[in-house]
């Protein structure tokens, strides 16, 4: 728990002084209290550190986090029979199909591939070295819907 509490300390501490202050305002006395140290620990890191910047550090926990909940999703997705993402995605534009599986080195992917015919194929095939990629952030809400529309 203790962690946690570092965690949202070191992310609360990256915002603005006004954000910093509106939920401080919202906290009950003694969790202010628990934050005020914290911080001072967390100033101490700083000036170890050489002055780096917090709000960098609580970036890179945002995207950690991020990223874990990414791969838990990438590893339902993996784990699907091919026979049941082709039935999902059937209805599915191309370029859909076609971030969707350069998004990640799925496991299914070939049999996939060899399920939904050549000319499919083909298209797919075409799209991928022809389009202009997505961003990450783009591919990785297409890969939360399929993950949903699995389950």
């Amino acid at each position: 728990m203790k962690n946690e509490i570092k965690k949202a300390a070191l992310l609360l501490s990256s915002l603005s002084r006004e954000d910093e202050k509106w939920i401080l305002d919202e906290l009950a006395q003694n969790q202010v209290s628990n934050y005020d140290s914290l911080v001072e620990e967390l100033e101490g890191l700083k000036r170890v550190n050489g002055g780096s910047n917090l709000s960098s550090m609580a970036m890179q926990i945002k995207h950690s986090e991020q990223f874990e909940s990414c791969f838990k999703t990438i590893q339902v997705i993996d784990g699907t029979e091919h026979k049941k993402i082709k039935k999902v995605l059937n209805n599915e534009p191309d370029w859909v199909i076609s971030s969707l599986l350069s998004f990640y080195n799925w496991s299914w992917k070939k049999k996939y591939l060899n399920a939904i015919g050549i000319r499919k194929r083909y298209k797919l095939h075409k799209l991928e070295k022809n389009s202009t990629s997505l961003s990450y952030k783009a591919k990785e809400t297409l890969v939360e819907g399929l993950s949903l529309q699995i389950n």
